[in-house]
C-alpha cells in the first residue's frame, strides 16, 4: 500500500521551480545530479528565464507542467513560497520540498511566514518538507532532489542501498554521508527535515520502519516534536530488527542555544531522551565518525554477538589497551575456562597470556595452523559472545583465510582490527568479518553495538509500547497546567510510569491518618505548583521511628500508638519520639 510520503521519497516525476542552468546554484544542483546519475523518471525545470536547462525543455510556469508530476522542488525565496504552493496544489502536485530559509528560525517575521505556510498545507493536505531543507535523495532510484555536492565527491555507490540517513540538519546529513561512503556503507535514502513545519522526524522514521529498502537507520536529532509517534516508529524499527542509530544534540546550555538558532528547535532534557532511547533499544552515538562506523558494523548484526568479549592480539600491550577500553565502555572481558586456556596454551608460549586477553605473540607466524584451532575454540565456547582480533598489516593477511573459514562455519561475530595496511580487508568484510582500523574507534563502535545486541534479546520496547497503548485505551486524563507534583505523578501513572505510594492531606489529622495508612517512615511535603524546589523553601519534613531509647516504651507502630505508650511524650529527649528530618525533594 502506498505511503503518503512516497511522492517525496520515491518520486517518478519531479518539477524544479526556480531551475537554473548553473550546477553551482541551488536551482541547478538537483538537475545536474538527476541527469548525471541517470534518474529514470521525468524532470521538469520551471523558470521563465530559460528555454532549456541541462538540455531539458524548461517550462515558464507551473501551470504549463504536464499532468502527473509527483513532486515540486521550490528553489525560491521564503516570501514567495506559500503562493507557489497554492499554484502547485491547483496544478495537482501532491508534494513539495521547500529549500528556503528565513522562516521560524529567523525571528517574528519568519515565524509569521511559516505559520501562513503551515495553515495552507494543512488546509490543502499537501505533503511539504522543510522549510530550511537541503532536499533528499533516493539512491536506489537516483532521485536526487538535494542541492548537495557531496554526491559528486563521495565514492560512487554501485550496490543497492540498505541504510537510510535521516537528520534535522542538511550539513550533518552531508557530513555523515561522506564519512560512511568512504567506509563503503550503501545508502538507500538521504533525508534532512529542516524546520519540520508540517512533517516531523517521527513521520519520516515511520516511513523508513516499513520501507523494504531500509535495513538500518542513521539519525541526527535536535528536538522530537511528536514523542508518541517517535515511540511507535522506533518500536516498529526494533520489531523489524532494523537498528536505529541516533545522535542527539543539545547536551549543554550552549548546544541548546545553538539548536534553537539553527532550526527553531527546543533541545529538551537529555536525560529523558537517553532513558527513552534505552527503552526503545536505540543505539546512541556522540559523533559523525562513530555514527558511520556503527552503520558499517550494523550490516553484521545477524551474527551471534553480545557484550562478553574475547580479545586475541599479537601484541600484549594492545591486548591490555583493548581490555581497559572495553571494560571502561561497559563491555566484559571474562576469564576463559581452564579447558579453553589449555587448548590455547598448546600453541602459545609460556610468556603469552591465555586467560583473556589472549596474547598469541609473534609465534603465530611460525605456526599459522594454530590460528584456526584457536579461533574455532573461541567461536564455540559459551564463556564469551564476541571475538576481537588485533593483527596489523601482513599479519592480518596471514590470518585472513582462517578468519573467513571460522566465520563461515560458526555464527559468532569476529571483528578484526588492522592498524596497518592489510590487503585483504575487503575480502574479510565480504565474508562476514568486519575490519576496523583504529583501536579507540573499534571500542567506541563495538560497545553500543554489542549492548544493543544484549537488549535486543529482552525486547524492552515491547513493554514501553504496551504501557503507552494501555494509557491510550484507558483514556488517561489530560494534564492541566500549571500543575502540582501530585497531579503530575497521577498523569505519569496513567501513562504507565510507576510512582510511589502517596496521599494528599489538607489538615494535620488527615496527614496522621495518611501516614498510618502508608506505613512509616514517611515524608511530608508542601503541595503547590508555585513551589518547585521544596527543600530550599523549607517545605519538606520526614517522620521516622528510631531505636527505642531511655523511656523504655515499646516501639510504637503508629503516631496514635506513640501518643498512648510514651510516658515522656512531652520531652524532646525521648528517643522513641518522631522527629523532623530534612529530606531531599
Amino acid at each position: 500500500m502506498a505511503h503518503r510520503l512516497d511522492p517525496l521519497l520515491n518520486p517518478r516525476s519531479i518539477a524544479i521551480v526556480g531551475a537554473s542552468d548553473n550546477p553551482g546554484r541551488i536551482g541547478g544542483m538537483p538537475i545536474d545530479l538527476l541527469t548525471r546519475f541517470g534518474f529514470q523518471g521525468t524532470i521538469h525545470p520551471v523558470n521563465p528565464k530559460y528555454e532549456t536547462v541541462f538540455g531539458l525543455p524548461c517550462h515558464r510556469t507551473v501551470e504549463d507542467l504536464p499532468d502527473g508530476v509527483d513532486l515540486a522542488v521550490l528553489a525560491i525565496g521564503a516570501e514567495d513560497v506559500t503562493a507557489m504552493l497554492r499554484r502547485c496544489h491547483a496544478r495537482g502536485i501532491r508534494a513539495a520540498i521547500v529549500y528556503a530559509a528565513g522562516f521560524a528560525e529567523a525571528g517574528d517575521n519568519g515565524a509569521a511566514l511559516q505559520a501562513t505556510m503551515e495553515a495552507f498545507v494543512h488546509e490543502a493536505s499537501m505533503v511539504v518538507a522543510g522549510p530550511n531543507c537541503m532536499g533528499f535523495a533516493n539512491l536506489n532510484t537516483q532521485a536526487y532532489t538535494a542541492f548537495a555536492s557531496v554526491f559528486k565527491t563521495a565514492p560512487r555507490q554501485q550496490e543497492r542501498g540498505t541504510v537510510s540517513l535521516l537528520t534535522q540538519s542538511g550539513n550533518v546529513c552531508a557530513a555523515v554521508f561522506a564519512i560512511a561512503r568512504e567506509l563503503g556503507v550503501p545508502f538507500s535514502h538521504f533525508i534532512n527535515t529542516g524546520n519540520e513545519a508540517t512533517l516531523d522526524f517521527a513521520e519520516y522514521l515511520e516511513y523508513l520502519a516499513q520501507d523494504a529498502d531500509t535495513d538500518v537507520v542513521l539519525g541526527y536529532i535536535e528536538e522530537l516534536r511528536d514523542g508518541q509517534r517517535f515511540i511507535e516508529a522506533a518500536s516498529a524499527c526494533a520489531a523489524a530488527d532494523k537498528p536505529l542509530i541516533l545522535f542527539k544534540a543539545g547536551e549543554t546550555d550552549k548546544g541548546r542555544e545553538a539548536v534553537r538558532s539553527h532550526t527553531s528547535a527546543l533541545a529538551g532534557n537529555q536525560q529523558i531522551y537517553r532513558a527513552a532511547f534505552a527503552q526503545l533499544n536505540v543505539i546512541e552515538c556522540q559523533d559523525f565518525a562513530q555514527m558511520a562506523h556503527l552503520a558499517e558494523l550494523a550490516r553484521y548484526r545477524r551474527r551471534s554477538a553480545g557484550k562478553r568479549v574475547a580479545i586475541v592480539s599479537i601484541s600484549g600491550a594492545v591486548g591490555a589497551i583493548l581490555a581497559d577500553k572495553c571494560i571502561g565502555r561497559g563491555l566484559e572481558v571474562p576469564t576463559l575456562p581452564q579447558a579453553l586456556q589449555d587448548t590455547l596454551r598448546a600453541g602459545i608460549p609460556d610468556y603469552g597470556m591465555v586467560s583473556n586477553p589472549v596474547d598469541v605473540t609473534g609465534n603465530v607466524v611460525n605456526d599459522p595452523g594454530f590460528v584456526r584451532t584457536a579461533l574455532a575454540a573461541l567461536a564455540t565456547t559459551d564463556a564469551i559472545d564476541t571475538v576481537i582480533v588485533y593483527a596489523p598489516g601482513y599479519l592480518l593477511d596471514r590470518m585472513a583465510d582462517d578468519l573467513i573459514a571460522t566465520a563461515a562455519e560458526y555464527p559468532r561475530l569476529l571483528v578484526a582490527v588492522d592498524t596497518g595496511r592489510a590487503t585483504r580487508r575487503d575480502d574479510l568484510r565480504r565474508h562476514g568479518v568486519p575490519v576496523m582500523t583504529d583501536i579507540g574507534m573499534t571500542v567506541e563502535t563495538l560497545a553500543p553495538f554489542l549492548q544493543w545486541h544484549d537488549r535486543r534479546q529482552r525486547k524492552p520496547w515491547q513493554s514501553l509500547q504496551g504501557r503507552t497503548d494501555a494509557a491510550r485505551t484507558n483514556g488517561a486524563p489530560a494534564l492541566a497546567m500549571p500543575c502540582n507534583e501530585y497531579e503530575a505523578r497521577q498523569y505519569l501513572s496513567g501513562h504507565g510510569v510507576p510512582g510511589v505510594a502517596e496521599r494528599v492531606a489538607a489538615t494535620a489529622d488527615e496527614a496522621v491518618a495518611a501516614a498510618d495508612a502508608l506505613g512509616y517512615p514517611v515524608v511530608l511535603k508542601v503541595l503547590s505548583a508555585d513551589v518547585p524546589h521544596k527543600t530550599e523553601a523549607g517545605g519538606v519534613c520526614g517522620w521516622a521511628w528510631p531505636t527505642p531509647g531511655p523511656c523504655a516504651a515499646p516501639m510504637p507502630r503508629s503516631l496514635p500508638a506513640w501518643r498512648a505508650t510514651c510516658h515522656r511524650r512531652a520531652s524532646t529527649a525521648c528517643w522513641c519520639r518522631p522527629w523532623p528530618q530534612m529530606a531531599s525533594s
